[in-house]
């Protein structure tokens, strides 16, 4: 993942005294509460968003570092997507991808400028993480859990660090028994987002303009 938290201190004020987005400028405002499961160690998280170009980023979080690959690509889950919309606090991404910051092709486009690329190339991919994203994000509708099968599968959640005993099995069951039918409903959801320019993921190609 190429948008990543600031290390700037302090965050970025604006004339009413709210947090102002890093990449516009416009108010920011509450958007998204991401709590621990049974991990005491794990931090909670709260997210804020603008209503202009729809940046999601964390609260204590005051600018957005881009870094681009060797090859001058970056990826980034998109805030725009049916996807974010349909989970809502619970879209999988927040779970999974936790960066510090979700873009739009907006706010992409605004940041990338104020750092000083150019972006030349931006694709929505039909196939890719994204789609995984959007079975996650239907499962999740399900669980007590967020992004329950894909920790579970990367080692990163089960009984020990669950919310309970009883809330894993709960939704290692729901999650078998739904699985096939969500991914069969998850493929052609997100191929149609794509299509009208609403898919999960972005993927851009940029040019370096200034140092």
């Amino acid at each position: 993942m190429s948008a990543e938290q600031g290390s700037a201190a302090g965050s970025v004020i604006s004339a009413s005294g709210s947090r102002s987005c890093p990449a516009c400028g416009e108010p920011l405002y509450g958007w998204a509460v991401i709590e621990p499961d049974g991990d005491s160690r794990a931090a909670r998280e709260v997210l804020d968003r603008c209503e202009e170009c729809g940046l999601g980023i964390a609260h204590e979080t005051s600018d957005v570092n881009l870094a681009p690959d060797a090859q001058g690509r970056l990826t980034a889950p998109n805030r725009r997507s049916w996807q974010a919309g349909i989970g809502g606090e619970h879209w999988a991404p927040l779970e999974l991808e936790s960066t510090g910051a979700y873009l739009t092709p907006k706010a992409l486009g605004l940041l990338l400028d104020g750092a000083g690329y150019e972006l030349l190339v931006l694709r929505q991919p039909a196939l890719g993480a994204n789609q995984l994203w959007m079975w996650q994000t239907l499962l999740n509708a399900f669980t007590f859990h967020d992004g329950f099968a894909i920790r579970v599968l990367r080692g990163r959640l089960g009984l020990r660090n669950a919310r309970s005993a009883p809330a894993f099995v709960v939704d290692l069951v729901v999650s078998v028994l739904a699985a096939l039918p969500l991914a069969v409903a998850a493929l052609p959801l997100e191929l149609v987002a794509v299509v009208v320019r609403r898919g999960g993921l972005l993927e851009a190609e940029v040019r370096r303009l200034r140092a």
